[in-house]
């Protein structure tokens, strides 16, 4: 005999909204052991402890319910095979992605920390270290609109946005002013 669970009592042990539950059986993702027809409350077994177990294992690892489904209506161990490497790979291009924000996020913090502590009143000279350079080739006045010339510089080149984050410095011709 089976012991039955409200779907309340299910999602109090699982840890997971009564809502979710209720979504899981409209998209035939996790069906109730029976519904009463005349309350229509849901009520679950054991048997379906394992296959909530295993959504939310999936979900942890950031599956989509679409990919979740698939696997249960095949039940192959190289279809979860394949399921796993296509999301570690996704994984990892986000985890590539999130290292290079979070170097632009850090090398800006350093770059804020340095212009705090800079000295505006005293001429330096400093090194720095080999980098790219975008050269506009056309007449330029300190008047003009200087985001327009870097909107410029960007189509023309392809250049991310990062590169013109704060590093502008201009150099006239002495012969031209």
């Amino acid at each position: 005999m089976t012991t039955d669970f409200s779907i309340g009592q299910l999602a109090q042990l699982f840890d997971i909204p009564v809502a979710t539950l209720r979504y899981y059986d409209e998209i035939g993702l996790l069906t109730p052991a029976r519904v009463n027809p005349h309350s229509h409350y849901r009520y679950y077994g054991t048997p379906q402890f394992e296959r909530l177990s295993t959504i939310k294992y999936l979900r942890a690892l950031g599956l989509p319910l679409a990919t979740i489904a698939d696997f249960f209506a095949a039940r192959e161990l190289s279809k979860l095979t394949s399921m796993l490497t296509t999301q570690q790979q996704q994984v990892e291009a986000q985890l590539r992605l999130l290292t290079a924000v979070q170097q632009r996020i850090n090398t800006r913090l350093a770059q804020i920390k340095t212009a705090q502590s800079a000295n505006f009143d005293v001429t330096e000279c400093v090194t720095l270290p080999e980098r790219a350079m975008v050269a506009l080739r056309q007449p330029y006045r300190p008047q003009d609109d200087i985001e327009l010339v870097i909107a410029k510089l960007r189509a023309q080149t392809g250049a991310t946005n990062e590169i013109f984050l704060g590093k502008v410095a201009l150099m006239l011709d002495q012969q031209a002013i």
